[in-house]
């Protein structure tokens, strides 16, 4: 039997093999490249020498799986695509960026929970972005300024538009440093921005509202969730409120056209005239969706709120939805529309 060819590498059994490094490594620096028996203090730490490297050798890095006793470090292309929905069902064409390529490096988590290098596969089976200009396109290294973020954040909450941030940031240089940014990046981290922004308005309006009730224990306040546990309708009621309600509530005019805010809520209030024909609030509320369900929910929390008493007459627009749910709360008022 003809001995093998001197750069084919030789499979060993599984329990010896330990330190594997196939063909030769690329022509880069030598402080950048991995190495075998390479010591790492985290994954992360581990992750981050890996994506320099890619970074210099024209590819990105993904996450492997992870194991009790080791993990994987992919580069973008690794493996193949598995389609999670049939093409019968299929809306809309799906690329991939996947290649079945190999390159890899795989990690040995030892007892002090360190990280090793074991293996390193160096070969790709695709074309490297060696440009700079394309390499920040890559996923693993779109690493924005800090200050750049929270700049999109300020002009995403000013109000200006998609098209205009990405103007104001790329500007008339080609060769701006925040092109890097694409619109589909931006997309990305405005639907992050209102996404954090939501949680924090939801944490400050909880505590607000507990912060009233605490000063005043007439303060009313109700939160409708959704099937996910999210804040679908909140409605809220001054004091004061109820009690001029009980007062000059005969006759409520109930209006949602009040919508400018970032969340696209409309803003419902609940008013009426004073004895001296002065407007006068009797309740606010937000709404998500502006349909039956909301409806009859508020006005059944502003009936509970108000003690049971329904006015005499509502006054509303000409809002279908709205005035099927009126009969449901307010049995015996009269419901007339706005002229």
């Amino acid at each position: 039997m003809a001995p093998p060819p001197k750069n084919m590498p030789v499979r060993r059994p599984r329990e010896e093999e330990e330190e594997v490094s196939p063909l030769e490594p690329p022509n880069i620096e030598a402080y950048i490249l991995p190495r075998l028996e390479m010591r790492f203090e985290t994954f992360e730490e581990t992750k981050n020498f890996y994506n320099v490297y890619a970074k210099h050798a024209g590819f990105a890095v993904r996450e492997g799986p992870k194991f009790k006793t080791r993990a994987y470090l992919y580069c973008t292309c690794y493996g193949v695509y598995e389609p999670k929905v049939s093409e019968a069902n299929r809306q809309r064409n799906k690329t991939t960026a996947r290649t079945n390529c190999g390159a890899k490096m795989r990690l040995k988590k030892e007892k002090d929970g360190t990280f090793v290098i074991k293996e390193i596969v160096w070969e790709h089976n695709h074309t490297l972005q060696l440009t700079p200009q394309m390499l920040v396109f890559l996923h693993s290294h779109k690493n924005f300024d800090k200050t750049i973020l929270e700049y999109v954040k300020y002009l995403q909450f000013k109000g200006i538009e998609h098209a205009q941030i990405m103007s104001i940031l790329g500007g008339d240089d080609p060769g701006s440093y925040f092109l890097k940014m694409n619109a589909k990046d931006l997309i990305n981290l405005k639907a992050k921005n209102s996404r954090m922004d939501g949680v924090e308005d939801v944490l400050k309006t909880v505590n607000f509202f507990r912060e009233m009730k605490a000063i005043n224990r007439e303060f009313f306040c109700d939160m409708q969730l959704d099937e996910y546990d999210r804040f679908k309708n909140i409605f809220w009621v001054n004091a004061s409120c109820r009690g001029a309600y009980q007062d000059f509530g005969d006759c409520v005019t109930f209006d949602t056209t009040y919508k400018t805010n970032k969340y696209h809520m409309p803003l419902g209030l609940f008013v009426g005239t004073n004895n001296h024909l002065q407007t006068t609030f009797f309740g606010f509320s937000l709404i998500r969706d502006e349909d039956a369900d909301s409806f009859r929910w508020l006005f059944k929390t502003f009936l509970r709120c108000m003690r049971g008493k329904a006015p005499i007459c509502i006054l509303t627009d000409q809002c279908p939805t709205m005035a099927s749910a009126i009969p449901d709360a307010f049995k015996n008022t009269v419901h007339k529309l706005c002229r």
